[in-house]
C-alpha cells in the first residue's frame, strides 16, 4: 500500500509538470547572424542623389536582397548623395511589448538615408523558428522608430515557398520579422483529465491504507476487552 501511495505521488507530480510544459510558450526567438556587406552605389547615382539606373543588391545567400529603380532619390541624412549601402543582423533592439516574437532583426544603414519613391527590401526568416499555431501568412514587417522609441507596423507581402517577406520602405532603419501577438495555449483536455484521474488515484490510496489502519487499530481494541476467565478464576468463584 506504501509503495501505491508512493507510486500515485509521482504520477500526479509528473502530471503537473507535463501541464506546465506544455502551457508555456515553447517557441524561443530565433535571429538571423547574417552580415551584408557595406556596397558602394557611387557609381550608379548622380550627384543630386538621382539613380541613374536600376540597382539590385543581395546578400551572399540571397536571404537580404535590396532593388532601387532608376531615378528613385537616394541621399543620407544629411541629404548627400548615398555613396553605400550595409546591412546587419542585431539583437540590440526594444522587445515587443504586445507579446510578439521577433524572428530576425536587421539594421540598415546608413541611418537616416531615404528613398523617393520607396525601395523594395526581401528578408528571409527561418519557418522553424515560427511559434506553433501561427502560420507564415501572419507575420508581419515591424521597425523601430528611435525619435519616438515605438514600434511601427508595415504592410508586407509573404512567400511560404521561398520563406521571405517582402516590403516597401522610404528610409532606413531596424527592420524586423515579427509574429501577431502570441496567446499561450490553454491547458489540453487530456492534461486536465489526466491530472484529475492522478489525484483520484491518490485519494483512493490514501483513504484504502487509512480504513486498513483504522480496520487493524479496531481487531486490537476488540481483542484487548474480550475477557475470558481461565480456569482457576471459575473455580474460585
Amino acid at each position: 500500500m506504501v509503495k501505491a501511495i508512493k507510486l500515485s505521488g509521482i504520477v500526479i507530480v509528473l502530471t503537473f509538470l507535463l501541464a506546465a510544459l506544455t502551457a508555456c510558450n515553447d517557441t524561443p526567438t530565433s535571429t538571423s547572424t547574417l552580415t551584408f556587406t557595406p556596397t558602394n552605389i557611387s557609381w550608379d547615382i548622380a550627384a543630386r542623389g538621382v539613380l541613374l539606373r536600376d540597382i539590385d543588391l543581395a546578400s551572399p545567400d540571397d536571404a537580404i536582397t535590396v532593388h532601387m529603380t532608376h531615378g528613385t532619390i537616394a541621399l543620407d541624412s544629411n541629404n548627400q548623395s548615398l555613396r553605400e549601402i550595409g546591412i546587419v543582423a542585431t539583437n540590440s533592439c526594444p522587445v515587443p511589448d504586445d507579446n510578439r516574437q521577433i524572428l530576425a532583426a536587421f539594421d540598415f544603414s546608413p541611418s537616416g538615408a531615404t528613398f523617393n519613391p520607396g525601395i523594395q527590401i526581401t528578408l528571409e526568416y527561418d519557418p522553424a523558428a515560427i511559434p506553433s499555431g501561427i502560420k507564415e501568412s501572419q507575420l508581419v514587417i515591424v521597425l523601430y522608430d528611435e525619435v519616438a522609441q515605438e514600434w511601427q507596423y508595415m504592410s508586407g507581402t509573404v512567400n511560404p515557398y521561398s520563406n521571405t517577406i517582402t516590403f516597401t520602405t522610404s528610409h532606413f532603419t531596424i527592420f524586423t520579422i515579427q509574429t501577431p501577438p502570441i496567446i499561450p495555449r490553454p491547458i489540453g483536455t487530456w492534461v486536465i483529465v489526466v491530472s484529475a484521474c492522478g489525484a483520484a488515484l491518490l485519494i483512493l490510496c490514501l483513504s484504502v491504507g487509512l480504513y486498513l489502519k483504522y480496520r487493524r487499530y479496531t481487531y486490537k481494541a476488540s481483542d484487548e476487552d474480550a475477557y475470558v476467565p481461565n480456569a482457576d478464576e471459575e473455580e474460585e468463584f
